[in-house]
């Protein structure tokens, strides 16, 4: 599995405003996901159905990759959740640090980054053609859809 996208879930997926409101939650207890943008990576899945999800949002914490799973698929996602980052048992460090370690680790080529935390901007100037920057309110937008397109066309 070399195709890789590091998904971010809040500000991607998950966009309440004000981000200090409390999530809604779906009909499985977890937060509703925005139509849209799930609706977007849908279509973005459905391209490229190799591309494997990789979470990097702070809500793998406390779940198993099988319930991962279960609330992906409850909303439409199929594809394969194939890891966290970090994994249980390694250190948490700077979401850059993470995305960083997981690729040197893994040997991947081609992955994609979708996720609206700014600091990923630090990432090392290799990495910027692979990244997605999404905005909070907007979330995984059509704009964001076009763009991650892209980038998996030119792998």
């Amino acid at each position: 599995m070399d195709k890789i996208i590091f998904l971010d879930l809040d500000g991607v997926l998950i966009n309440p405003f004000p981000a200090w409101k409390p999530d809604e939650e779906d009909q499985d207890g977890y937060a509703r996901f925005n139509p849209d943008c799930t609706a977007n990576l849908r279509t973005l899945l459905k391209a490229y159905p190799a591309l494997s999800i990789v979470l990097s949002s702070s809500r793998r914490v406390g779940k198993s990759l099988e319930e991962l799973e279960a609330i992906f698929a409850f909303r439409g996602i199929k594809n394969k959740i194939i890891g966290k980052i970090p994994e249980p048992g390694e250190l948490y460090l700077s979401r850059a640090e993470e995305i960083i370690h997981y690729v040197e680790q893994q040997g991947l080529r081609h992955f994609l980054i979708l996720d609206d935390d700014r600091s990923l901007l630090q990432l090392p100037t290799a990495y910027a053609p692979y990244l997605v920057l999404t905005e909070y309110r907007a979330g995984f937008d059509e704009a964001c859809l076009e763009k991650a397109i892209g980038i998996v066309e030119g792998w």
